[in-house]
């Protein structure tokens, strides 16, 4: 898993895991599930259909594509993220992902 880190917008308190998002080696992007707004319901949903989880930062993780398709209102966040996270990783120079 490759974990990026997003500056901290200029005059505000966001934590550092709500900056963050991650990669996996199968190009599976995740993000905050607390982008929806309540993480216990995102764990819910997301544990109910089987899709992977990850924790980082005692927060939980989850793939921006499903997020997207079950919670519609995030799309947008998760398409942008998702974005941001591929080109930064491509040009890392860690190994290659769709």
């Amino acid at each position: 898993m490759f974990w990026i880190e997003m500056e901290k917008p200029e005059g505000t308190r966001m934590p550092k895991w709500q900056r963050s998002a991650a990669i996996s080696d199968e190009g599976i992007v995740f993000v905050p599930a607390a982008i929806a707004g309540n993480e216990q319901e995102v764990f819910l949903c997301a544990n109910f259909d089987g899709t992977p989880i990850t924790n980082y930062l005692k927060h939980l993780f989850v793939p921006a594509k499903w997020l997207s398709k079950e919670f519609p209102e995030t799309k947008e966040v998760c398409d942008i993220i998702s974005s941001k996270v591929k080109e930064i990783h491509a040009s890392s120079g860690e190994s290659d992902v769709n």
